[in-house]
């Protein structure tokens, strides 16, 4: 019994130890999480899915993605995925239709400068100006 309890007296700063880099280790993955999160656009568009959908492939193309290799396209919703780039639209029922764009992993003032690029580039081709 004694010897027990002398065992668990010296193991006692290891296991406290651990705790602080358990903790430590939750405080980055929540950090990363957020800044995963956040390294998203969003903006509405008044024009066809079908127009957002050629839109969005072909400034992909212009701005030097390859051809996306997965795609997913139905009546109400569409995704891009290529390299470091990820996109999405969605038809509401309101009449209007809103893009999702992630370009990188993480947030940075270079990714958010190209997903916002990647969005008023749609804005352009179906020459929407009520983009929001």
């Amino acid at each position: 019994m004694r010897a027990s309890i002398l065992v668990l007296a010296l193991l006692a700063p290891v296991f406290t130890g651990l705790g602080g880099c358990f903790a430590a280790g939750v405080a980055a993955g929540a950090y990363g999480v957020v800044k995963y999160d956040r390294n998203k656009l969003y903006r509405d568009y008044e024009a066809d899915m079908d127009d957002l959908w050629v839109a969005m492939r072909d400034v992909a193309k212009d701005m030097g993605y390859a051809e996306p290799g997965i795609l997913s396209h139905t009546d109400t919703e569409g995704i891009i995925e290529t390299g470091d780039l990820w996109a999405r639209v969605e038809a509401y029922p309101e009449g209007y239709c809103g893009i999702w764009v992630r370009i990188g992993t993480f947030e940075s003032e270079d990714n958010t400068f190209r997903a916002n690029r990647f969005l008023s580039e749609v804005a352009r081709l179906v020459d929407d100006e009520t983009a929001m």
